[in-house]
């Protein structure tokens, strides 16, 4: 979704910097005090390890992933403490208390919780301001619209190995079974926090049309449409029920005059529900659940990134943050990425007019080119040739290196996530 990004942890972290760690601007952080005491409340020992000598550029990043962390480990009891805590902390101001909600809401969305995410977003309006409104009210109305529904779970199989399939445009696709005997071929998207769908696979699956229109952005603009509800999809072995589909008209999922279209995408929701994902082979094979190894706490920590799945990655031995995105053809370079680079380079980036195109429709983007770069994704290092560099943008996390695309996937023997030790995993092709 096109969030615009709420200013909590900015606001923590008022007293930081805002250079990479290694360039000559670079100083030593000084924590904020609500952060001292956001930690000190909690006390959680991932939290005190996550803002510990934490230099300014991942503060956030190490923040949200430990907090995702101790979501995970601490269930029901660690949203109840972190909601008693923003309730009952008299220092946080309506913005922090914004973000602290808007947070909950997110990771109850992530995991079909709708009626939770519905109280949060509401929680979380309550204390928006102007700019931040528009974004949590169509949070709050997609979760309002889906409330009754059960979340998701996984039967059938623990595992699957199934064919992913390399498209025109070159995204990444699988075959999805809707009830008895519709198979569709369907977008691998990890960058799409719900599954789409195209209204007339809908209407003959016999999908259950929820009342009420609901609005969620793309990287380009917001698109309308309902939600409807699958009581089941089967991706080889594998069951998920109660899959919630943002369901658009035909016409926004053809593109090209019609000579490429758009069945249906997965979103992140149901491959957390199936715990771990991975491709192998150049991407050639998609394993779901137990199909995949799970990974151990030596791999690359992966945190859940205002747009979905985060990833850490690294370029000239500096670590920053990452939006995985499986749903683009192939990665795009954020603004953070310039504080991360050599002097040399840095004179080397020249500017230029771009596009990206997306289902809201195309925008006119400047980008600054570089001609080369590698970084360090999941462990093994990934070359790229004739990057483009997006202009800062504040609809998006400014300490971002990149939106990494499914290029990485097909440049890998084998790729991994697991959602439940969140960490991934990238094997280098020979």
């Amino acid at each position: 979704m096109r969030n615009r990004r709420a200013g909590f942890f900015a606001a923590l972290l008022a007293t930081c910097c805002l250079t990479a760690p290694g360039s000559a601007q670079h100083a030593e952080c000084t924590t904020d005090a609500v952060l001292t005491e956001l930690r000190h409340a909690w006390a959680f020992n991932h939290l005190t390890e996550a803002t510990a000598n934490t230099d300014c550029i991942s503060v956030e990043m190490e923040l949200s992933r430990h907090v995702a962390a101790v979501l995970a480990g601490a269930g029901q009891n660690g949203l109840l403490a972190l909601e008693n805590w923003l309730q009952l902390t008299a220092a946080l101001n309506d913005e922090q208390l914004a973000f602290g909600f808007n947070l909950l809401a997110a990771r109850a969305h992530l995991e079909t919780r709708y009626s939770d995410s519905a109280y949060f977003a509401e929680l979380a309006l309550s204390h928006a301001d102007e700019e931040d409104r528009a974004d949590i009210t169509d949070a709050l109305q997609l979760a309002r619209v889906a409330r009754n529904i059960p979340a998701s779970t996984s039967t059938g199989e623990s595992g699957t190995r199934v064919e992913a399939r390399l498209d025109l445009a070159q995204l990444l696709r699988t075959t999805v079974g809707l009830g008895d005997d519709i198979a569709l071929d369907m977008i691998i998207d990890t960058g799409a926090e719900i599954s789409v769908i195209a209204n007339r696979v809908a209407i003959t699956a016999g999908l259950e049309f929820l009342d009420g229109n609901i609005r969620v952005g793309t990287p380009t603009d917001y698109v309308t449409g309902q939600l409807a509800v699958a009581d089941e999809i089967t991706i080889g072995e594998m069951t998920v029920s109660n899959v919630v589909f943002l369901v658009l008209p035909d016409a926004m999922l053809s593109l090209a005059d019609g000579a490429y279209t758009i069945e249906g995408i997965i979103g992140l929701q149901v491959f957390r529900t199936l715990g771990r994902m991975g491709w192998e082979r150049q991407g050639e094979s998609l394993l779901l659940g137990d199909a995949v190894d799970r990974l151990a706490i030596r791999d690359t920590p992966i945190f859940w990134h205002d747009e979905g799945v985060g990833l850490i990655v690294e370029t000239n031995a500096i670590a920053g943050p990452a939006l995985f995105d499986s749903g683009a053809s192939r990665t795009l370079f954020r603004h953070g990425l310039v504080d991360a680079l050599t002097e040399p380079q840095t004179r080397q980036l020249m500017e230029r007019a771009d596009s990206v195109t997306a289902l809201g429709g195309t925008e006119d983007i400047v980008v600054q080119t570089l001609g080369e770069l590698t970084m360090r994704i999941g462990g093994a290092n990934l070359s790229y040739e004739n990057i483009a560099i997006n202009a800062e943008d504040e609809d998006i996390p400014a300490a971002d290196f990149a939106s990494v695309g499914n290029d990485a996937v097909r440049q890998s023997e084998s790729f991994s996530i697991d959602f439940g030790r969140m960490r991934y995993r990238r094997v280098a092709s020979d």
